[in-house]
Protein backbone atom coordinates (compact mmCIF):
# COMPACT_ATOMS: atom_id res chain seq x y z
CA UNK A 1 0.00 0.00 0.00
CA UNK A 2 1.30 3.37 -1.10
CA UNK A 3 2.52 6.21 1.33
CA UNK A 4 -0.19 8.53 0.15
CA UNK A 5 -3.08 5.92 1.48
CA UNK A 6 -1.89 7.77 5.01
CA UNK A 7 -2.43 11.22 3.82
CA UNK A 8 -5.09 13.25 4.15
CA UNK A 9 -5.99 15.50 0.99
CA UNK A 10 -7.69 18.45 0.49
CA UNK A 11 -9.20 19.58 -2.64
CA UNK A 12 -9.85 23.09 -2.95
CA UNK A 13 -12.61 23.17 -6.52
CA UNK A 14 -14.22 20.04 -7.61
CA UNK A 15 -14.55 21.22 -11.48
CA UNK A 16 -13.52 18.81 -14.25
CA UNK A 17 -10.28 18.49 -12.90
CA UNK A 18 -10.61 18.56 -9.05
CA UNK A 19 -13.43 16.10 -9.47
CA UNK A 20 -11.36 13.44 -11.74
CA UNK A 21 -8.28 13.93 -9.05
CA UNK A 22 -10.82 12.87 -6.29
CA UNK A 23 -12.31 10.24 -8.00
CA UNK A 24 -8.86 8.61 -9.26
CA UNK A 25 -7.49 9.06 -5.76
CA UNK A 26 -10.49 7.08 -4.54
CA UNK A 27 -10.27 4.28 -7.23
CA UNK A 28 -6.44 4.14 -6.64
CA UNK A 29 -6.16 4.45 -2.59
CA UNK A 30 -9.99 3.41 -1.68
CA UNK A 31 -8.63 4.20 2.33
CA UNK A 32 -7.58 7.64 1.57
CA UNK A 33 -8.93 10.84 3.51
CA UNK A 34 -10.20 13.01 1.16
CA UNK A 35 -11.82 17.02 1.93
CA UNK A 36 -13.15 19.34 -0.36
CA UNK A 37 -13.83 22.99 -0.19
CA UNK A 38 -15.84 24.26 -3.98
CA UNK A 39 -18.09 27.00 -3.86
CA UNK A 40 -20.87 25.17 -5.92
CA UNK A 41 -22.72 22.79 -3.22
CA UNK A 42 -24.07 21.07 -5.93
CA UNK A 43 -20.38 19.73 -6.84
CA UNK A 44 -19.61 18.64 -2.81
CA UNK A 45 -22.99 16.94 -2.45
CA UNK A 46 -22.52 14.84 -5.85
CA UNK A 47 -18.82 13.93 -4.53
CA UNK A 48 -20.14 12.87 -1.42
CA UNK A 49 -22.95 10.93 -2.86
CA UNK A 50 -20.24 9.09 -5.24
CA UNK A 51 -17.76 8.49 -2.92
CA UNK A 52 -14.94 10.11 -4.27
CA UNK A 53 -14.50 12.74 -1.10
CA UNK A 54 -15.27 11.71 2.72
CA UNK A 55 -16.74 14.88 3.24
CA UNK A 56 -16.26 18.75 3.00
CA UNK A 57 -16.23 21.74 4.52
CA UNK A 58 -15.40 25.98 4.52
CA UNK A 59 -11.77 26.88 3.07
CA UNK A 60 -10.73 26.65 6.51
CA UNK A 61 -11.70 23.62 7.68
CA UNK A 62 -10.50 21.72 4.87
CA UNK A 63 -7.30 23.39 4.59
CA UNK A 64 -6.18 23.19 8.71
CA UNK A 65 -6.68 18.94 8.42
CA UNK A 66 -4.50 18.53 5.02
CA UNK A 67 -1.41 16.86 4.49
CA UNK A 68 -1.54 17.71 0.99
CA UNK A 69 -3.75 20.77 -0.33
CA UNK A 70 -4.42 20.73 -4.12
CA UNK A 71 -5.53 24.24 -5.75
CA UNK A 72 -7.79 22.91 -8.06
CA UNK A 73 -9.82 26.43 -9.18
CA UNK A 74 -9.58 28.44 -12.56
CA UNK A 75 -5.85 29.68 -12.60
CA UNK A 76 -7.41 33.39 -11.54
CA UNK A 77 -8.72 32.17 -8.67
CA UNK A 78 -5.92 29.78 -7.21
CA UNK A 79 -3.66 32.85 -7.52
CA UNK A 80 -6.61 34.59 -5.15
CA UNK A 81 -6.45 31.63 -2.82
CA UNK A 82 -2.22 31.38 -2.62
CA UNK A 83 -2.83 34.55 -0.59
CA UNK A 84 -5.25 33.43 1.56
CA UNK A 85 -3.77 30.23 2.44
CA UNK A 86 -0.39 31.01 2.88
CA UNK A 87 -1.83 33.03 6.32
CA UNK A 88 -3.75 29.56 7.56
CA UNK A 89 -2.08 26.85 6.36
CA UNK A 90 0.56 24.48 8.33
CA UNK A 91 3.91 24.96 7.95
CA UNK A 92 3.79 21.21 7.38
CA UNK A 93 1.30 20.54 4.46
CA UNK A 94 2.31 20.69 1.06
CA UNK A 95 0.75 22.95 -1.55
CA UNK A 96 0.40 21.97 -5.12
CA UNK A 97 -1.67 23.67 -8.14
CA UNK A 98 -3.26 21.70 -11.63
CA UNK A 99 -3.19 25.10 -13.11
CA UNK A 100 -2.17 24.98 -17.07
CA UNK A 101 -0.49 28.54 -16.35
CA UNK A 102 2.25 28.79 -14.20
CA UNK A 103 4.18 32.52 -14.80
CA UNK A 104 1.35 33.58 -12.24
CA UNK A 105 1.08 31.30 -10.45
CA UNK A 106 4.85 31.11 -9.77
CA UNK A 107 4.65 34.85 -9.03
CA UNK A 108 2.00 34.92 -6.48
CA UNK A 109 3.94 31.76 -4.24
CA UNK A 110 7.24 34.26 -4.48
CA UNK A 111 4.96 36.59 -2.86
CA UNK A 112 4.10 34.87 0.06
CA UNK A 113 5.89 33.21 3.34
CA UNK A 114 8.89 31.84 3.21
CA UNK A 115 7.41 28.72 4.97
CA UNK A 116 4.78 28.79 2.16
CA UNK A 117 7.16 28.96 -0.72
CA UNK A 118 9.21 25.99 0.09
CA UNK A 119 6.32 23.64 0.73
CA UNK A 120 4.60 24.63 -2.44
CA UNK A 121 4.93 22.68 -5.60
CA UNK A 122 4.11 23.90 -9.18
CA UNK A 123 2.15 20.75 -10.91
CA UNK A 124 -0.09 20.19 -14.03
CA UNK A 125 -2.46 17.95 -14.80
CA UNK A 126 -1.93 15.08 -17.39
CA UNK A 127 -4.91 13.12 -18.13
CA UNK A 128 -4.18 10.63 -21.05
CA UNK A 129 -1.24 12.54 -23.48
CA UNK A 130 -0.04 16.29 -23.27
CA UNK A 131 -0.80 15.73 -27.59
CA UNK A 132 -5.17 14.30 -26.47
CA UNK A 133 -7.69 16.69 -24.67
CA UNK A 134 -10.20 13.87 -25.00
CA UNK A 135 -12.38 13.58 -21.78
CA UNK A 136 -12.22 9.77 -20.01
CA UNK A 137 -15.20 9.18 -17.71
CA UNK A 138 -13.36 6.61 -16.23
CA UNK A 139 -10.69 7.55 -12.87
CA UNK A 140 -7.58 7.82 -15.38
CA UNK A 141 -5.66 10.37 -14.08
CA UNK A 142 -2.46 9.39 -15.31
CA UNK A 143 0.08 11.61 -13.86
CA UNK A 144 0.64 15.06 -12.48
CA UNK A 145 3.77 16.77 -13.50
CA UNK A 146 6.10 18.51 -11.22
CA UNK A 147 7.62 21.83 -12.00
CA UNK A 148 10.28 22.82 -10.44
CA UNK A 149 11.22 25.90 -8.40
CA UNK A 150 13.97 27.68 -9.22
CA UNK A 151 15.88 28.31 -5.79
CA UNK A 152 15.52 24.72 -4.69
CA UNK A 153 18.15 22.13 -5.37
CA UNK A 154 18.25 18.67 -7.13
CA UNK A 155 17.94 16.21 -3.72
CA UNK A 156 14.62 18.69 -2.49
CA UNK A 157 12.98 18.65 -5.90
CA UNK A 158 13.08 15.25 -5.76
CA UNK A 159 12.24 14.96 -1.83
CA UNK A 160 9.11 17.11 -2.68
CA UNK A 161 7.97 15.41 -6.00
CA UNK A 162 8.46 12.05 -4.05
CA UNK A 163 6.53 13.24 -0.96
CA UNK A 164 3.90 15.04 -2.96
CA UNK A 165 2.66 12.75 -5.84
CA UNK A 166 3.68 9.78 -7.10
CA UNK A 167 0.92 9.56 -10.30
CA UNK A 168 1.76 6.83 -12.04
CA UNK A 169 0.58 4.41 -10.04
CA UNK A 170 0.36 6.06 -6.65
Amino acid sequence: MSSLSKLSIGILGLGLIGGSLARSLRYKLPSIKIRAYDLNTVNLEAALADGAINDFDDLEGVVKVSDVVVLALPPLSNIDMIKKLSEIIGENSIVTDVSSVKTAIRAAVELAPEPFQRNFVLGHPIAGSERSCQYQPSPSFACLRVSERPNWTKEKRRHISLRSWRFRGF
